[in-house]
């Protein structure tokens, strides 16, 4: 069977992001929530996966609008989300009809809101978890987390979707990487079917090829259109950095 998959991602300005206080409790809560849809499919020959970086969920609304709006966006089986609280995050599923996990990472530095990652599903999620990524903040030993997803695709099995949202500059590359890594290798303890997304905080051609290749070696391989770096600077751009939708 076919599968076609189109991941796109919008960043949060490097260059205007607060101090995020960091939320690692011993157990991270898992927020779940019902769709319109209770069985899996009967049959599929595609597969439409979107990940967006909704900036400290400042913009549900819009976001929701385009989501309806645009007919690829429309489209959307599984939906990744990134920096949104968990009022954003069911108010984007109820307005799709989708099931739900969102799991809060980080304490926006804005409002104080809990924030975090988000799987979205046209289809039931059997279970949903969260995995805390290595290599905490600097100067506030913050660590960020991805939640995960199982999907009942029915046929063709059970899918495991990772939103993600790694590190920003403040985290050197090789740490970054790790957290990359960390959340990539959880997925070969999962299901039948893997999706990987998210903010992934590629800044250059360089990691992006280098994310690419640390993928492949794992069994992944890229689906993002088009593929580049996910950043975007306010007042420039960043040397070796493509422009992403905005």
């Amino acid at each position: 069977m076919a599968m076609a998959a189109i991941l796109m991602a919008l960043l949060g300005c490097a260059a205007s992001c607060g101090v995020q206080t960091g939320y690692v409790p011993e157990t991270v809560p898992v927020h779940r929530g019902r769709g319109l849809l209770d069985a899996p499919p009967a049959a599929l020959d595609s597969l439409r996966v979107l990940s967006w970086n909704i900036a400290y969920a400042d913009s549900v609304d819009l976001a929701v609008r385009e989501l309806r709006a645009d007919p690829r966006l429309a489209a959307a089986d599984i939906v990744l989300l990134q920096e949104m609280d968990p009022d954003g995050s069911r108010r984007v599923a109820a307005a799709l009809g989708f099931h739900l996990a969102h799991a809060a990472s980080m304490i926006s530095p804005h409002d104080a809101d809990l924030f975090g990652n988000a799987v979205l599903s046209r289809w039931p999620i059997a279970a949903a978890g969260v995995l805390v990524l290595p290599h905490g903040t600097p100067w506030t030993g913050h660590r960020r987390s991805a939640v995960w997803a199982d999907v009942d695709l029915g046929p063709w099995g059970v899918l495991r979707a990772v939103s993600l949202h790694a590190a920003t500059l403040v985290v050197d590359q090789e740490d970054r990487f790790a957290q990359h890594a960390a959340a990539a290798d959880s997925l070969a303890r999962s299901g039948d079917i893997v999706v990987f997304g998210g903010d992934f905080n590629t800044v250059s051609d360089f990691e992006v090829d280098r994310l690419r290749q640390a993928m492949r070696r794992r069994g992944l391989h890229a689906v993002r259109l088009p593929a580049g770096p996910t950043i975007r600077n306010r007042f420039k751009r960043l040397p070796g950095s493509v422009p992403v939708l905005d």
